[in-house]
Order: structure tokens, then C-alpha cells, then sequence
């Protein structure tokens, strides 16, 4: 597709989001939204410049260019402005879950944004950290292994900004051929934090809700656990199943039916004593003579 027809498309779209900010200042997940769709159209404008730049002409090279810068800086403001009303909102002790767990997401950006306009380092690698902070305070879980299918709760997030704060030093130093102490201390500072951080020893922050919710989820996965041992045995239970495994399975079916039936078993046994006794009693009292005779023969 043509990136003139891209731009222009993309132009209608920003119009959108400035009238929309017009009608609403005040609203931090508009910010948010808006700054990620130039941040991806900046993207558009460096792939295209690096990949197809021998297919452009001269026109469309210098219109990805200056359309590159602006919409870098349009990021910058979006991010920052929905930073600050982040930092408002939690001042004045207004509730808003939304905008509380983009937070994490405004510090990244704004480190993306640092590195991408060639900030000091300093600048870039501190957004990281509070990146990472802010996941820490979210409730981010750091597994060993990450089920990309269903992965816990923030912790891809929390891999890609740990993954980021490595990868911008080691691209820093690549393209620097002297640094100065006073940069290289500071890497060996956010190194060392890195090493040191809940991701690195997969310590999540754990508090009520969170601790009861685990413990519901471990009771569930052991409950599923045993359904699917018992569905495994019964599915090699077949034509082809040998005589001795059909037995064993056949054995453990009936364990298995007979434990609730031992169960009430054991539950009758001292109802039926209990109303023994009590038959007894009512039938010392509807007969009196009979009980003093009983307590003549026991004298």
C-alpha cells in the first residue's frame, strides 16, 4: 500500500483524537490512546524508511521524515500530560483503576520516547525502573515460566520492560566507543538493581486478595489435576487395554464407590445407638415398676 494514502488516512485519525480532546482534558486513558496510536504510526515511518528505502521517491522519504519527528513529539506530550494527571488523581485521593493500572505504561513510554529522541541514558533508564516499580505496586506476578497462552497477571509486561532496561544499555555501548564514568557507574547501578529486583527472584508482591486468590487457584488446579488422572485411566481403558490393566482399573473405580458408601456407614452407626437410647429411656419412664425392679436387681 502506498504510505501517502497511509498518512492521509492517519491524519483524519489524529484529527478525531484532537477533537476528542477538546471536548475532554481531563480524561488520562484518551491520553493514553492517543499517544499509542502515534507511537505506532512513528513506528510505520521508521520501517518504511529502513526497509523500502530504495522504492520511495524522494518526495515520500522527506514526508515519512518530517511526519516521523512530529508524531514522536506528539507522543511525548501525550504521555506526559496523561503522567501528570496520573500523579493528580493519586494527590487528590480520587479512585481511578483504570488510569492506576496504566501507570506502569506512561514510564515505559516515556522511556521509549527518551531513547528513541537519543536523551541521556540517565533519562530513559529511570523511566524503566519506575516502570517497573509501578508493576510491583499493580501486583505483577513474575513466573519462572511464562504460559503465553494464558500468562499471569502483568507478568509479559514485566518481562518486556526487564528485557528493554537490558537491551538500551547493550545498544548504548554498542554505539559508543568511550563512555564516561559517571554513565558507566550508573549502568552498574541499574545492573545491579536489575539483579537484585522482585522479577530477577520471582517475588511477587503479595497481600490479602492476592494471597486468597492463589490459594483458590492451587485447590482448583489440584481439583483438575485429579480429574484428569482419573480421565486418563478410564481412556486407556479400551479394546486394546491388557487384561491386567482392566482390573486395576476396575479396582480403583470400586474403591472409589465405595468410600462415600463407607462414609455413611460410619454416620448411621452412631445415629441408630442414639436412638436406642433413647427408645430406653422413654420406656423406663412410660413404666415405672419395671424401672424399680431394675434397680432392685442391680442392688
Amino acid at each position: 500500500m502506498n504510505p501517502s494514502n497511509i498518512l492521509a488516512e492517519s491524519e483524519d485519525t489524529i484529527r478525531c483524537f484532537e477533537m476528542c480532546i477538546c471536548l475532554n482534558r481531563q480524561q488520562t486513558l484518551l491520553w493514553i490512546e492517543y499517544g499509542s496510536f502515534t507511537y505506532t504510526l512513528h513506528s510505520y515511518c521508521s520501517r518504511q524508511l529502513k526497509r523500502s528505502a530504495e522504492n520511495l521517491t524522494a518526495e515520500q522519504t522527506s514526508l515519512l521524515q518530517a511526519r516521523k519527528g512530529r508524531v514522536l513529539n506528539i507522543t511525548h506530550n501525550c504521555f506526559s500530560l496523561a503522567a501528570a494527571l496520573q500523579n493528580a488523581e493519586q494527590n487528590s485521593s480520587e479512585e481511578n483503576e483504570d488510569s492506576h493500572e496504566e501507570k506502569w505504561l506512561c514510564q515505559y513510554m516515556l522511556g521509549k520516547i527518551a531513547e528513541k529522541q537519543k536523551d541521556h541514558p540517565k533519562t530513559y533508564l529511570n523511566f524503566y525502573l519506575k516502570a517497573a516499580n509501578n508493576l510491583y505496586e499493580s501486583n505483577a506476578t513474575y513466573p519462572i515460566k511464562i504460559n503465553h497462552s494464558n500468562p499471569t497477571t502483568l507478568s509479559v509486561e514485566a518481562l518486556e520492560i526487564f528485557y528493554r532496561t537490558n537491551a538500551s544499555i547493550i545498544k548504548y555501548l554498542e554505539h559508543q566507543k568511550e563512555i564516561s564514568r559517571d554513565i558507566g557507574n550508573h549502568f552498574s547501578n541499574v545492573l545491579k538493581s536489575l539483579a537484585s529486583s522482585p522479577f530477577a527472584f520471582n517475588k511477587a508482591k503479595i497481600d490479602g486478595n492476592s494471597l486468597n486468590a492463589l490459594k483458590r487457584k492451587v485447590v482448583v488446579d489440584k481439583n483438575e489435576q485429579s480429574k484428569m488422572q482419573k480421565t486418563s485411566k478410564k481412556s486407556n481403558y479400551g479394546p486394546n487395554c491388557s487384561a491386567a490393566a482392566q482390573t486395576e482399573v476396575v479396582k480403583e473405580e470400586e474403591k472409589d464407590e465405595q468410600k462415600p458408601k463407607e462414609a455413611t456407614e460410619i454416620n448411621k452407626v452412631p445415629a441408630q445407638a442414639q436412638e436406642l437410647s433413647v427408645d430406653k429411656a422413654n420406656s423406663s419412664k412410660s413404666n415405672p415398676s419395671r424401672r424399680e425392679s431394675e434397680v432392685s436387681n442391680t442392688a
